[in-house]
């Protein structure tokens, strides 16, 4: 029977996929319970790595890093509609209109919610300061995330 201590410090993974067969319940147990501590760990680093990624971008007003063998990118926040809806009384009815979608059914007979384009409503800055600042309040913070993926090149 394989030496579970051997694997807890730190013999290579393939030595124990290649002795599992080997390993009573117990152990293959105990070792998942392990990998799983270890995976939980990780992912609490990575996590954390990539709020200090996003904190770090916000505070340049950056939406994206280099990396040679990576992309990485803030991708779109959400916005509350109902702090945008006061953009109504700002904004033009025939502008407000181009980024906003009232309720609607569709030909399939799906109810379609009123939503906000965002590619049109985050231009209307220009409208002024009040305008810009309801855009951004009606940003949900913690709704734009960090997206990194890896480049096809990574070895």
């Amino acid at each position: 029977m394989a030496n579970f201590t051997s694997v807890q410090q730190g013999s290579p993974e393939k030595d124990v996929l290649k002795n599992m067969g080997k390993m009573d319940d117990i152990m293959l147990i105990d070792l998942w319970l392990h990998y799983q501590a270890q995976a939980k760990e990780k992912i609490d680093i990575q996590g954390r790595i990539g709020m200090e990624l996003t904190n770090r971008m916000r505070e340049e007003g950056a939406t994206a890093r280099y990396h040679p063998k990576a992309e990485c990118r803030l991708v779109s926040p959400k916005y509350d509609p109902k702090i945008l809806y006061t953009l109504a009384e700002l904004i033009p009815p025939e502008v407000f209109q181009t980024g906003y979608t009232p309720a609607h059914e569709e030909t399939v007979t799906t109810q379609v919610d009123a939503n906000f384009d965002m590619r049109t409503v985050t231009h209307w800055d220009k409208y002024g300061t009040a305008v810009a600042e309801i855009i951004e309040r009606a940003e949900i913070p913690t709704s734009r995330r960090l997206s990194i993926k890896r480049g096809t090149d990574d070895a």
